[in-house]
């Protein structure tokens, strides 16, 4: 466990889109939906983060943290039109319902402490992004918004065809006007973070879609300054991470560690932790070796 004295930020990769951060002030987990925690400081706020319940973005055990530490609140990316959502919260012990805060959209809450100022941007699939603020670092964690321009004209044929079978006279659009309502979307969601410094963000680079990752992570360095990020929703290939990385180097510059150019992800490991800010409040660039904790 580092030192009450150490003003590092350490980071330990969850695995897809999981993230734990621990800082002086509290510490944050992001989408935790496999792999075992570490021990947790008691002593410190627990910060619990949920983009969305998909099944790769949301694990029980997450809200189960309210029962096993003393400081803990959840932030939960909530959808009110799909009613299983609304069973199952309605069906939480009452003492994990009253530490969770739901989120639409655009919204934004001080975290009961004080401590913590949340920020929610829409989603382009479920849910919400997160923008996070506390000890003078913002951190942002997309969830799943990112480009969804996952059909292929084949597909987005297929698909069209058979809505005109079940449903003939419905108004269909073209592939291109497809992809351009996708990238509308993405640029309308995505556009409060227009000119924000972000200390570091976790954002998806899907590897089923290569493209779309590519002008994901595009539009995100366009419109704010990532003094650090990682990528995430790899579905195990890392080696994605790999190539993409070594393809466009100018996004490498500013990839946090265990990631780096040519050799991008083969340091992600499940359960490693990396120190991502130092003591001087600088991005960690040493990039090579896991810092060990101090006792």
């Amino acid at each position: 466990m580092q030192s009450v004295k150490d003003a590092s930020v350490y980071c330990t990769y969850l695995g897809h889109s999981g993230f734990l951060l621990e800082l002086p002030e509290g510490t944050l987990i992001f989408d935790w939906r496999r792999s075992d925690l570490p021990p947790l400081r008691e002593d410190r706020p627990i910060y619990v983060f949920i983009s969305h319940l998909h099944k790769d973005h949301y694990q029980p055990r997450a809200l189960d943290l309210v029962l096993r530490y003393p400081k803990v609140q959840v932030f939960l990316g909530y959808d009110y039109s799909d009613p299983k959502i609304n069973d199952a919260l309605d069906r939480l012990p009452k003492v994990i319902r009253d530490s969770v805060s739901c989120f639409v959209g655009e919204e934004k809450l001080v975290s009961d402490d004080g401590r913590l100022v949340v920020s929610t941007l829409e989603s382009t699939d479920m849910g919400v992004a997160f923008l996070a603020g506390i000890g003078g670092r913002t951190y942002f964690h997309a969830g799943d918004l990112f480009l969804l321009q996952t059909l292929s004209a084949a597909q987005y044929g297929q698909w069209a065809a058979e809505v005109r079978r079940k449903a003939p006279g419905s108004p269909i659009r073209s592939y291109e006007g497809y992809l351009a309502m996708q990238r509308a979307a993405f640029e309308k969601d995505t556009e409060p973070l227009r000119g924000k410094i972000v200390d570091y963000g976790m954002l998806p680079m899907d590897p089923r879609f290569p493209e779309a990752a590519y002008r994901t992570v595009k539009r995100y360095m366009d419109i704010a300054d990532f003094r650090a990020w990682s990528p995430m929703h790899l579905w195990d290939q890392n080696d994605f991470a790999d190539a993409f990385l070594t393809a466009h180097p100018e996004y490498a510059d500013n990839a946090a560690a265990p990631v780096r150019q040519a050799q991008a992800m083969k340091r992600i490991r499940v359960g490693v932790s990396f120190r991502l800010f130092g003591p001087d409040g600088e991005p960690d660039r040493s990039h090579c070796s896991d810092v060990p904790r101090k006792p």
